[in-house]
């Protein structure tokens, strides 16, 4: 497959930060992989160091062939029912994409990440469909769960984007710049504008991208300057990651940290930070009817967020107002005790 190239979806218009072009791995074509993911045999580095290398990278290129071709039936069905919108594409896609999340948890993190821009793509033009069909159905006067985009595939979407996020590392500004805003009209609804599974995982992916930025490997950069706590993802362990060849790993082409820390950035962060005690203050403010659940993701987010930024100087302008609402918002949890809203 080296040098090869997989036809995309088909979809005439594309992001010019998120490109759907498949990854080019070494091995036989991708279209004839039907087999489970592929791990190489541990008897394939008892020969030489130099056999070792090449067994290891060729499991590596046959791993990334199999994933790529069990996850190619999945976002085709996406790009389907982005198309059709009718009840039998709904329910073909919420089941594809209960496989598609099951999927995306088993295999490889590296392998993933070479299939990161392929696989997002089709998961947030269903997130666009989404959010535009809840604020169209809030216009016409519809209910929460009326939108041709059901909620069950919209939570179903979210889910599997979460898990995407959380086990791949964004490459560029562009990325990060594009998933926020594709996330924040998610993150401003209301609750008669969008389901409580849909709001809370809006948050559970902004989550996910946050926690995977990490300091680079340049001493000299603005990044190591900021006391960053202990929010270092643990999901993507040792094991998984041997399973692809080190060729395989991706690194940013730039520092996402130092530019979350930046000032080109602040407006962004400011916006979020107001969004995630929104959500919070909200919650709260509906007393019984509140979700505690929902409560607890926006300030677990908002407290990663406030720890990836991590310098004083950045976080100088925000902090009054996120200390005065934050004791407001303790305030109103201390008076709306009893049922789920009171839950800290």
């Amino acid at each position: 497959m080296r040098g090869a190239r997989v036809p995309h979806h088909g979809v005439s218009h594309q992001p010019r930060t998120l490109s759907v072009s498949p990854p080019s791995a070494a091995g036989s074509a991708h279209a004839s992989v039907h087999c489970p993911l592929l791990h190489h045999s541990r008897n394939a580095f008892t020969t030489s160091p130099s056999a070792g290398m090449e067994a290891a990278a060729a499991a590596s290129d046959e791993t990334l062939a199999a994933v790529f071709a069990q996850l190619k039936p999945h976002t085709t069905a996406l790009l389907d029912v982005l198309r059709s919108r009718g009840p039998a594409s709904n329910s073909a896609a919420s089941s594809s994409l209960r496989a598609m999340a099951a999927l995306l948890r088993s295999a490889p993190a590296p392998a993933l990440q070479l299939c990161f821009e392929y696989t997002v793509f089709p998961l947030l033009m269903l997130l666009d469909a989404a959010v535009l069909c809840r604020k169209e159905g809030k216009a016409a006067g519809q209910g929460v769960g009326e939108s041709d985009i059901t909620d069950a595939i919209a939570e179903g979407g979210l889910a599997c984007l979460e898990i995407l996020l959380s086990k791949c590392r964004l490459t560029s500004v562009n990325q990060m710049a594009t998933l926020l805003k594709k996330l924040t009209p998610g993150a401003m609804f209301s609750p008669t504008e969008a389901s409580e599974e849909f709001r809370l995982g809006i948050i559970r992916c902004f989550r996910a991208m946050i926690l995977q930025l990490q300091s680079c490997s340049d001493k000299s950069c603005s990044c190591k300057q900021a006391t960053v706590l202990l929010t270092t993802p643990t999901i993507i362990s040792s094991e998984v990651c041997s399973v692809v060849h080190q060729k395989h790993s991706a690194k940013p082409d730039e520092c996402l940290l130092a530019f979350l820390q930046s000032q080109n950035a602040s407006a962004a962060v400011g916006h979020w930070l107001s969004l995630l005690l929104q959500s919070s203050e909200l919650e709260a403010s509906r007393g019984h009817r509140g979700s505690g659940g929902l409560r607890k993701e926006s300030l677990l987010a908002l407290r990663i967020l406030i720890a990836k930024v991590g310098s004083a100087d950045a976080l100088a302008f925000f902090l009054p107002g996120i200390v005065s609402r934050l004791g407001k918002l303790l305030y109103t949890s201390k008076t709306m005790i009893s049922g789920a809203a009171g839950v800290l």
